[in-house]
């Protein structure tokens, strides 16, 4: 698996989830009665650490807040200094425009997931059905047992390792074209490894393809060509062929999905709306905290009204902190495959089918010992 990060804020392990997946080891921690105060600081690590458009309007409702504050202190002070107190009417608008937010927020929250669970979804689809069909052609060899002198025996035998290798690659292929490129050569020249010997398997696939696969804006086509060219030279029987081909077509049409979530966004205006309501209740929230009626009370002290107002540009402070992130996490999960472990999954899918070589191996030896 690939290596994965730790993050300790304030002293607390919080692993990395984002973009890998989630160990039981990690699951503990995630689960652990810690949460609630990592929750309080999850701007320290992840998921904070991919906070990275926030810093903007962060810094715009800290400006107000702050300024809302001193103008505030500097009132208290001196009697010169001219307060606004507002109604019940503004606090009436804050109040419905708060909850048009949550309405609006939680529809987008729910349909950008659909969108990360679809392409989380698809992507394992893919890898299953690579799994089935590598047995399949895995199973039609192991019809082929004792001496291979027979040319369609030995041929069989070394397209299924060239099929195989194929079958590892287009799980990367995919993973190139969704993350745009984060897919060097030598993660195709590991993929294609069926046993330890790297070496010996280095000429399933050629050189030149691997580099041609590089440079392509979409090489899961080509892969998947490939296959179909390869699938052609078995000597399989018509019912096989028709569950191979079967299982390439929902490996293509899951790749179709997956190439559309990822060429095509949420609704640019609607999402913008609803920034909108957010950074509006953001920047204007403040002159109505700091104008509340309530303040202005001749039984409260000077330094009472002082105290209660940077408690309160505080707590506004970090409550805005949790509605920009919140509205930022669900921006970038428009895009949901920078934080799924895509990476993990082919290098599971490529173990699996590993797997399959090894056990078609054992029971062609086991069958051989029984002839």
């Amino acid at each position: 698996m690939t290596e994965r990060r730790q993050h300790a804020p304030l002293g607390i392990s919080r692993p990395e989830t984002v973009s890998h997946e989630t160990t039981d080891e990690e699951w503990k921690k995630i689960s652990s009665p810690w949460r609630y105060v990592d929750a309080l600081f999850f701007y320290i690590g992840p998921p904070g650490h991919v906070l990275r458009s926030i810093f903007v309007p962060l810094s715009v409702s800290g400006v107000l807040i702050l300024c809302n504050a001193i103008y505030f202190t500097v009132s208290v002070y001196i009697d010169s200094v001219p307060y606004f107190a507002s109604g019940y009417a503004a606090t009436s608008i804050f109040s419905m425009a708060s909850f048009i937010i949550s309405v609006l927020e939680g529809v987008k929250a729910n349909r950008v997931f659909e969108r990360w669970q679809t392409a989380r979804l698809q992507f394992d689809t893919v890898n299953a059905r690579l799994n089935q069909v590598v047995q399949i052609i895995r199973v039609h060899t192991l019809s082929y047992t004792g001496d291979l002198s027979d040319e369609r025996k030995r041929r069989d035998h070394a397209l299924a390792d060239v099929f195989t290798a194929w079958c590892m690659m287009l799980p990367w292929s995919m993973i190139q074209e969704l993350l745009q490129g984060d897919v060097s050569l030598e993660d195709y020249y590991k993929s294609v490894v069926l046993d330890t010997d790297a070496t010996k398997q280095a000429i399933l696939v050629r050189h030149d393809e691997c580099e041609m696969l590089l440079n392509d804006g979409k090489p899961q086509k080509y892969v998947m060509l490939k296959l179909r060219v390869l699938l052609n030279q078995f000597d399989l029987p018509f019912e096989r062929y028709l569950l191979v081909e079967e299982a390439l077509h929902a490996i293509e049409s899951s790749c179709t999905q997956l190439r559309s979530i990822h060429k095509s966004n949420f609704p640019t205006s609607f999402s913008l709306v609803i920034t909108g309501f957010v950074m509006m209740w953001i920047i204007f929230l403040p002159f109505d905290i700091f104008a509340s009626h309530d303040w202005y009370n001749d039984d409260i002290t000077r330094a009472t009204l002082t105290l209660w107002c940077w408690y309160v540009a505080i707590a506004l402070f970090l409550f805005s902190l949790l509605l920009i992130s919140l509205d930022e996490v669900i921006n970038q999960l428009q895009n949901p495959f920078p934080s799924l472990p895509l990476r993990d999954a082919a290098i599971k899918a490529g173990a699996h089918m590993r797997r399959a070589v090894a056990d078609v191996r054992r029971v062609s030896s086991l069958n051989e010992s029984f002839a």
